[in-house]
């Protein structure tokens, strides 16, 4: 799922549709986007969701204490499969220029993966903090894990571009 505003330029919607993505309205509840999101999923089919409503960094990140919106769980209890939760840090590096450039050094990216999680019980509010709790379970895991120092957690691309101190 990915949010409507990049279809509006001609290149990156081609590519985006050929990737197969939905597009997704985020000024309110997008009940297209959810009826072909629970399609795809019935089908046996991947949805990615960022749970924020996008990629965030800081306050706005459930890791940085934000709530999540109710997309990600809503899809998975209505088409009657798990949430497989993920975590990825150092993609935000992304932002960077010089992260584009050939040669060395690479971007590194860091992504955890949980056990499916199933939010079929309770309700959608109790779904979403069990969500939230084991999405910093597995983050604080992998920090610890990979020994993430603060430059590899999530960044604004206003700090990742140098514009911001």
């Amino acid at each position: 799922m990915t949010t409507e505003e990049f279809y509006s330029n001609p290149l990156i919607g081609t590519w985006l549709r050929a990737l197969n993505t939905v597009p997704v309205d985020r000024s309110r509840p997008d009940r297209r986007a959810l009826r072909v999101g629970v399609e795809h999923l019935r089908a046996g089919r991947t949805v990615g969701v960022f749970p924020e409503g996008g990629i965030r960094a800081g306050a706005t990140s459930i890791l940085g204490g934000a709530t999540p919106k109710s997309g990600a769980t809503a899809l998975a209890r209505i088409a009657g499969v798990p949430i497989i939760p993920s975590v990825i840090f150092g993609a935000d590096r992304l932002y960077a220029p010089r992260s584009w450039l050939p040669g060395p050094p690479r971007t590194k990216i860091w992504i955890a993966i949980g056990p499916p999680l199933s939010v079929s019980d309770g309700s959608g509010r109790q779904a979403n903090a069990r969500l939230v709790e084991t999405l910093r379970a597995i983050a604080a895991a992998a920090i610890a894990h990979f020994a993430l120092g603060p430059d590899d957690l999530p960044a604004t691309p206003q700090r990742r571009m140098g514009r911001d101190a």
